[in-house]
């Protein structure tokens, strides 16, 4: 008994930059590995001048995605892969739902349209089944668009001749990244200013609390601090003189006769 079928349905693309030796030929082998595969060429453009490329769409069957993609890497030196896989069942699901839905109300509104007898009746049916069938026309075509992305996995290919990949694009240049500077810094400007014209307000009561601790201060002064009083080291009786240095017993010192 064979294996039930994946109901999923994925999206697989790919990017392959290959840096070949003849950009012609490589083309023709480009091709023929996807009409090989069951699939087709989607797109092409090909400069054989100056610095030779080509660039192509490929669309293969899923299963051969992998294998095609494979081959294809071989016709050279591949220089950049960029391989994806989207699940859409989600999408797929809902879109179909919608359009089964869009097309019962359709039904509905036809056969009301069969059994309408005043011309209002008939205008306003429809003008609704105008509606109804334009929804399931985007419907189905979304559903189609969807549809040939799961059956044919998609491949964009870039054949050159050259040793260096492509200038990045992406990357600004000088003028616009002076540019982007410039407003950078005029951003970080317009901030400061807001941020000072957010304070600007409160600045008269810092100035009124800082003039009353000023004037506070200015009236009640700090009393200086009593200094601690002094005492002898340990061991040293203390002088009857009161000096902290001088001996007990020293004898005390006659005072310089006058003349």
């Amino acid at each position: 008994m064979s294996a039930p079928a994946d109901p999923r349905q994925i999206v697989y693309t790919a990017d392959l930059t290959v840096r070949v030796g003849a950009v012609g030929r490589a083309t023709t082998d480009a091709v023929r590995i996807a009409t090989d595969a069951g699939g087709l060429v989607f797109a092409q453009s090909s400069d054989l001048q100056g610095d030779k490329g080509a660039r192509l769409t490929l669309k293969v069957p899923p299963d051969r995605f992998d294998s095609v993609l494979a081959d294809l890497a071989r016709l050279g030196r591949a220089l950049r892969s960029d391989v994806k896989a989207q699940d859409v069942t989600a999408e797929v699901t809902d879109v179909d739902g919608r359009l089964k839905t869009a097309q019962a109300s359709a039904d509905r509104l036809r056969a009301l349209l069969g059994g309408a007898t005043s011309t209002a009746d008939i205008v306003a049916v429809e003008a609704e089944l105008a509606k109804r069938e334009g929804e399931i026309e985007s419907l189905q075509g979304r559903l189609r668009v969807l549809t040939n992305q799961v059956e044919l996995a998609t491949i964009n290919v870039r054949l050159t001749e050259s040793a260096d990949l492509e200038v990045n694009r992406e990357v600004p240049g000088f003028l616009k990244a002076l540019r982007t500077g410039w407003i950078a810094l005029l951003n970080l400007l317009l901030g400061v200013a807001a941020g000072a014209g957010f304070v600007l307000p409160f600045a008269p009561l810092v100035a009124l609390g800082w003039w009353i601790v000023r004037r506070y201060r200015s009236r009640h002064p700090r009393r200086p601090r009593p200094w601690p009083p002094s005492y002898p080291p340990p061991g040293v009786p203390p002088s009857p003189r009161g000096g902290p240095g001088e001996a007990a017993d020293s004898p005390p010192t006659d005072p310089m006769p006058v003349a």
